[in-house]
């Protein structure tokens, strides 16, 4: 009878794949680290990607509900479908929300590491062992001074490369300093006898 076939339907036991989904949660999860927050890009290099918090908080929004589809047990595969395809959507929106900070790289810093350098590396003669330097002068090796010649072109390409990031910029000043340092610290008395 119609009534104990009815009484005998059970409901399917198949899980919906969340394999597709989870993967859209990946890249999702992925692609909105490559964004910084901003009010207008001002803050954020130019070499870095920004959005505004508002288009932050609509992917992130739409990560943590694709999150929970793809964990409900008795979610239908329409439902993980529909789910990714939100994401799919909202990481279109994001990406296109993107856009290039204004902030410049500022090469002030090195710039004077430059000088100061250029200025250090004349205050020494470079000499085989100091008996040709006058005792009230000082003297490097000529491995010091080329040491910092090299030091100070490396330098110098930095602040010159269009494609310098300001973390590149700083590390050529920590390197420069210390290379300055290291001439300095090879500074001797010269030795010439009157």
């Amino acid at each position: 009878s119609v009534a104990a076939f009815d009484a005998a339907k059970k409901a399917g036991t198949q899980v919906a794949s969340t394999t597709a989904l989870d993967a859209a949660i990946a890249s999702a999860e992925a692609d909105i680290q490559t964004a910084s927050t901003s009010v207008d890009g001002t803050d954020v290099y130019a070499y870095d990607q920004w959005t505004t918090q508002a288009a932050h908080d609509a992917l992130a929004g739409a990560i943590t509900t694709a999150k929970a589809a793809a964990a409900d047990a008795n979610a239908t595969q329409a439902a993980v479908d529909a789910a990714k395809a939100a994401l799919e959507t909202a990481i279109g929106t994001f990406d296109a929300a993107k856009a290039a900070g204004t902030k410049a790289v500022s090469t002030e810093a090195l710039d004077a590491s430059i000088a100061a350098a250029g200025t250090d590396r004349g205050t020494a003669s470079v000499s085989a062992d100091g008996t040709d330097v006058a005792k009230d002068a000082k003297w490097v090796s000529r491995d010091a001074d080329d040491a910092l010649a090299v030091a100070i072109a490396a330098a110098k390409a930095t602040v010159v490369a269009a494609s310098a990031t300001q973390t590149q910029v700083d590390a050529a000043t920590t390197a420069l300093d210390g290379s300055v340092a290291a001439f300095d610290a090879a500074k001797k008395a010269g030795t010439q006898v009157a």
